[in-house]
């Protein structure tokens, strides 16, 4: 009974390890092996790991391009206003 605890114990920790792996951008079955032995000490060394620079890296690209992405619509908008001359204050 004791080594079915022992082993449901290691599963969750392996699992909850490298959910939070992926989440913070790190390798999951490296991390999942670490929970399973070292348990809940492996958490805690997970949850306090910061994201990695390539996740980083990544959400910076994104919100260029977003704003990038606005500038392009506002553009967009202001060719169109001023072809039909609406907010030119001409009727």
């Amino acid at each position: 009974m004791l080594i079915l605890v022992c082993i449901a114990y290691a599963v969750a920790s392996g699992i909850l390890c490298g959910i939070v792996a992926s989440a913070k951008g790190r390798d999951i079955a490296g991390w999942a092996i670490c929970g399973a032995l070292f348990g809940v000490l492996a958490l805690i060394a997970i949850a306090g790991m910061p994201v990695t620079i390539r996740e980083t890296e990544e959400c910076k690209r994104m919100y260029r391009d977003q704003l990038a992405a606005r500038k392009v619509a506002e553009q967009s908008r202001k060719a169109v206003q001023s072809r039909s001359g609406f907010g030119s204050g001409k009727f």
